[in-house]
């Protein structure tokens, strides 16, 4: 491998992977605001919501990698452009295609690799992000009780709690039910 080679090759690789990190984050955040509201209010821990974002990520990259190549490699020559780089390998006698050889390789190669991602792992994230949905839609929403007051967020009954300790147990809990004819009563 040409020195010239080498150099192409280490100002792809670094934006390639910057750019699909970007990439990846941004679709990312516009698929975490469709599923938004399946996911706020359910108590759910960091680990479920990490892998609700990893497997989200994995679903996305036949997307990305071909959007992270074409600008990485459109950034490379730009700037090789830029630098008055083009201009001297030109000058030696290089031609373009010989310029461009190292891209168009490094390409194939990314191809290849996106070809597997899609056939093997699109379909487990697939499988893998919708059982994760279904089991946050069977999670029920997470009830906060204030502290002191009147809590009429539950239908047919109101609730009263004096004192939460750290731990979620609810102290001084006074329930009343409003599903039958005449005054509440108190349970």
């Amino acid at each position: 491998m040409k020195k010239i080679d080498k150099h192409i090759l280490k100002s792809f690789i670094g934006p390639f992977f910057m750019i699909l990190f970007v990439v990846i984050f941004i679709l990312v955040m516009q698929t975490l605001w469709v599923y938004i509201d399946e996911l706020v209010g359910k108590g759910l821990g960091f680990k479920v919501i990490a892998e609700f974002l990893f497997w989200g990520s994995c679903t996305i990259l036949p997307l990305a990698i071909p959007l992270a190549t074409l600008l990485s490699s459109m950034m490379t020559i730009g700037s090789m452009g830029e630098n008055n780089e083009l201009i001297a390998l030109k000058a030696a006698g290089v031609s373009v295609s010989r310029i461009m050889l190292p891209v168009m390789i490094a390409s194939v190669f990314i191809s290849i690799g996106t070809y597997f991602v899609i056939n093997e792992l699109v379909p487990v994230a697939f499988n893998q992000i919708y059982t994760l949905r279904d089991d946050i839609k069977r999670t029920k929403n997470e009830i906060k009780i204030p502290d002191g007051v009147f809590y009429d967020g539950v239908e047919g009954y109101v609730l009263r709690v004096e004192n939460t300790d750290p731990k979620g147990i609810m102290n001084g809990v006074m329930l009343y039910d409003h599903h039958g004819k005449g005054k509440p009563t108190r349970r």
